[in-house]
């Protein structure tokens, strides 16, 4: 029979069990509430980055040729910042998809030539050029569906 006052060493350890198993638990709590902290800002930097140009190139505007190429090579610096950022907090399957739709997007024919940094650039994006309007609103359309391919992965936790 137990009394108030005393405590047996089963009791004892117990109660320490409890504390311990409680400490872990929460501090794995807080590294998972940490780590999707991280994802959503992540997140939001390649949603940031590809909003205006998606929101450009669905414009009504008339499409000059070439247009939404140059519009895309201006903000590739801010894309790929942004798609790497995203990349580094995704897991093996998410990531091997992710990477799949980048290469879509600049490397649609699986080219992987060797040029200059900034030739390569331009040369891969140049698949985005319209020779006239009508290409070039369609150019424009596969631009957007791979933009949103890659915004897709970019989801609240």
């Amino acid at each position: 029979m137990y009394t108030l006052g005393e405590l047996s060493l089963a009791s004892l350890a117990s109660l320490l069990i409890g504390a311990i198993l409680t400490h872990l638990l929460a501090k794995q709590r807080s590294h998972q509430d940490r780590r999707a902290a991280r994802f959503n800002a992540a997140s939001e930097e390649l949603r940031k980055a590809f909003v205006s140009e998606i929101a450009t190139l669905r414009s009504n505007v008339p499409a000059e040729p070439g247009s939404g190429y140059d519009l895309l090579k201006e903000a590739f610096p801010k894309h790929e910042r942004a798609i790497y950022s995203l990349r580094n907090m995704l897991n093996g399957n998410q990531r091997d998809q992710y990477d799949e739709a980048w290469r879509q997007y600049f490397y649609p024919e699986g080219v992987n030539i060797i040029l200059p940094e900034l030739e390569v650039k331009t040369y891969m994006l140049a698949q985005y050029i319209g020779i006239n309007h009508k290409d070039e609103v369609e150019k424009r359309q596969i631009a957007i569906q791979r933009l949103e391919a890659l915004m897709s992965f970019a989801v609240v936790q």
